[in-house]
């Protein structure tokens, strides 16, 4: 037990910070011990702070949006000169960039709702803000954004498993799925299926954004 240090002599600051380098490393399911020992203390220190894993979880998932707002305020994701769709654009891949640093942030947040209570707030309302520029009724424009959500949430789980060298398409031979085909037909769909996990985020948001802008047109004109 020599050398080890007290609750009183850590901080909440200090355990968020360590928690976020762990995160960097290993992911967000890291065990509390592997924690405490970070920070050279017992795992009892730590709970003084937080009363368990998934409260810690929120508050650093909490720390992730902050640092994300901090290069891309909300006051620039609600700068509406800007057209709404090169907006969600931005935030999507601005989004995937940051948060794969982070494995299965994406998951906690899209399975879980671990959004956080101030910075992850922050950066929804923004987000459902931008939906309000589509030029939609307010609940078609939030349901079409909520799916466009998880959607990136999801993918940027994909691109950080790729990043741990765990993917959860292995088990496809795109190969075999496009045997027998013309080449003009299994080429391309070769070629699209191996895509990066970036490139699918791209894909599928001009997918969301094609289908609200033609919703919104068609809606204008009824």
């Amino acid at each position: 037990m020599a050398g080890k240090r007290t609750r009183w002599q850590i901080s909440e600051e200090e355990i968020l910070r360590e928690g976020l380098f762990l995160a960097r490393e290993v992911g967000l399911e890291f065990s509390m011990r592997q924690l405490a020992d970070r920070l050279n203390t017992w795992p009892n220190a730590i709970y003084v702070y937080f009363k368990d894993k998934r409260e810690l979880q929120i508050a650093l998932i909490d720390e992730i949006f902050r640092e994300y707002l901090e290069k891309v305020p909300v006051e620039e994701l609600l700068d509406f000169n800007v057209p709404w769709d090169e907006r969600f654009r931005y935030v999507a891949t601005t989004l995937y960039d940051h948060m794969t640093d982070y494995y299965r942030a994406g998951y906690l947040i899209s399975h879980f709702g671990m959004v956080g209570t101030k910075s992850g707030m922050d950066f929804f309302r923004a987000l459902f803000a931008i939906a309000f520029s589509v030029g939609l009724p307010i609940e078609r424009a939030v349901a079409i954004f909520h799916a466009a959500s998880t959607y990136v949430l999801q993918i940027i789980e994909l691109g950080s498993a790729g990043k741990q060298n765990i993917s959860n398409s292995d088990a496809l031979d795109f190969e075999k799925l496009s045997d027998g085909l013309p080449d003009e037909l299994s080429k391309p769909i070769i070629k699209v299926m191996n895509q990066g996990a970036r490139d699918r985020l791209i894909n599928g948001v001009d997918a969301f954004i094609l289908a609200a802008q033609t919703e919104a047109g068609q809606s204008a004109k009824g």
